[in-house]
């Protein structure tokens, strides 16, 4: 792997995977008003596939993800001096050595095993909490 390729993120203090670095980006952004819940940015425009089908902002990469974020919100994603990683997500680079632990797999596996043991549903689990 090259040094410069990417292998994660640093966002609210916390450090994702680029698959769970989408959720959380999605979900940061939908909640702050970026985005609404039809997935069309703050200014109204939507992002439309050649066929005219909108696209869901879950659906693409994370670094397409963070270049439209980065473009509507006018961050240079290129000067990571210019912005913080609580407002937004700073790249890890392989030249990092990244441990590669992701806060979301961390929770993802923590639910699993609350499954595993318990039976309980970890989707359950969230929306109603454990039971009492």
């Amino acid at each position: 792997m090259r040094a410069d390729s990417v292998v994660g993120y640093l966002f609210k203090a916390e450090t994702f995977c680029r698959e769970h670095l989408t959720l959380k980006v999605d979900s940061t952004f939908r909640q702050s008003g970026v985005i609404d819940s039809n997935g069309r940015l703050f200014d109204g425009s939507d992002s439309l596939n050649l066929d005219g089908t909108k696209v869901g902002f879950s659906d693409f990469d994370a670094e397409d993800l963070l270049d439209i974020y980065a473009d509507v919100l006018k961050i240079d994603r290129m000067e990571e001096s210019s912005f913080d990683s609580d407002d937004f997500p700073k790249i890890i680079f392989h030249s990092d050595e990244w441990d590669g632990d992701c806060h979301m797999c961390d929770v993802v596996k923590e639910l699993e095993e609350l499954k595993a043991r318990k039976g309980v549903d970890p989707v359950q689990f969230l929306i109603v909490g454990p039971a009492g």
